[in-house]
């Protein structure tokens, strides 16, 4: 249970952010470029979907975008209007960030293929998707997924 509170991802649906100030977009690499290429290939999809521009932030950053003052909220990376902010200290090499790149990756294609999160039941079953999705690519690359399922059984919508 710590290790799911610790990394619990969060995706949103109508937050209104404030462009991050400390660092601008990163220039995507290949393994970026792969990531977004297995969260089509998990979902089907082989429309020409560009990527999304990509901000590391600091996690106080994150926080004040998505968290309530008085709530716990560990927050790995946010998707958000053609945006992935990302915690700038993630480890690259981790499988596990490699997974919460292909969760928001997941949400970034959802969001251009019709499914915007724009009510409660669309953001749940947006949700519902990513997880299951990031648990697969878990799994296909020998991880254990049991946070990623743990985290699906106890979401809920904001």
């Amino acid at each position: 249970m710590k290790r799911l509170i610790a990394l619990i991802i969060v995706a949103t649906a109508g937050y209104s952010f404030a462009q991050p100030k400390s660092q601008g977009a990163i220039v995507p690499d290949a393994n970026m470029i792969s990531l977004m290429s297995e969260a089509k290939r998990l979902m089907r999809v082989k429309d020409d979907i560009p990527l999304p521009e990509i901000y590391p932030v600091t996690l106080e950053y994150l926080k004040s975008m998505i968290c309530s003052s008085n709530q716990y909220c560990p927050v790995s990376a946010v998707y958000h209007n053609n945006k992935i902010y990302y915690r700038q200290d993630l480890d690259f090499n981790s499988p596990i960030t490699k997974s919460t790149f292909v969760h928001e990756f997941i949400h970034h294609i959802q969001a251009n293929t019709g499914f915007r999160a724009v009510n409660c039941d669309i953001w749940y079953s947006n949700e519902k998707e990513a997880y299951r999705l990031q648990a697969k690519y878990l799994r296909n690359n020998n991880q254990d997924d049991g946070f990623v399922r743990e985290a699906l059984r106890i979401i809920k919508c904001p």
